[in-house]
Parts: structure tokens; sequence; C-alpha cells
């Protein structure tokens, strides 16, 4: 009887907080995934602190699904708001202007990207004229 040797596959286990950290404007971005996964989607671990008002923003080429963990915030989405709290689920289809403001307390949230989002000034993130989306 022969066995077949299986390929060892990267198997990666890390505390968050091990994670490396990226900010845009007030958000704190740890990639969760390392790079793309799942054919071509990324994903990201979001901490928005209390008192947080983001940049309203589109990407032209990613969809986005956001789930939230912890925390409310308001999501301003197409121009409608919404609260959203822990359990909430919000897809955000390519070309959908977004934004997110936290009020007296924090938010903690799950988003994932297809296709991937590169998390750096060259990402699919687009705002307003004259914005100035990067701190």
């Amino acid at each position: 009887m022969t066995t077949k040797k299986r390929k060892k596959r990267r198997i990666r286990v890390a505390k968050l907080h091990e994670l490396k950290k990226y900010a845009y404007k007030s958000l704190l971005i740890r990639d969760i995934t390392d790079g793309p996964f799942l054919s071509g989607t990324s994903g990201i671990h979001l901490h928005l602190p209390a008192r947080s008002v983001l940049p309203n923003i589109y990407h032209a080429h990613t969809e986005e699904v956001i789930y939230v963990l912890d925390g409310h915030m308001t999501g301003i989405l197409e121009g409608e708001k919404r609260r959203l709290s822990a359990g909430t689920v919000i897809h955000i289809p390519r070309g959908a202007w977004h934004q997110f403001i936290t009020h007296s307390s924090s938010c903690k949230a799950i988003a994932l990207f297809h296709p991937a989002l590169k998390v750096d000034r060259s990402a699919d993130i687009h705002g307003e004229a004259g914005a100035d989306l990067w701190d």
C-alpha cells in the first residue's frame, strides 16, 4: 500500500494585537488575511474610536461586507443614515458612497473586500473632490 505525501499548507495563528496595525484617519486597521485569500478576497479588522468621523468614500472596483462585532456607529450609506450595532451585516456594492461616524463609544468590525483591497495609499478608496483621505 502506498501513501501519498500531502503538501504542507501554511496555517497562520495569531492574536489580533500581534497583527500589523495601519491607520486610515482615526480608523485603526489590522489585516487579518495577510493578503488575498478565498479567490481574491481580503479581510481586515476595523476599530473606530469614539467621536470619530470618517470621510465619505466609495470603492470603484471593490465590494465590501462589514460585520459589526462590538459597539455601534452611524453609517451614512448612499445618503441614508443607519444605526449599526453589534450583529449588523452591511453589504456595500462597488461605487456606493459610505461614511461611518461614532459617538460616545467605539466600534469594532470585520470587513471583507472583493477583489482584495490593499491597505495603503494606492487602495481603491475614493472621496469627494479635494478631500484628504490619508493623514
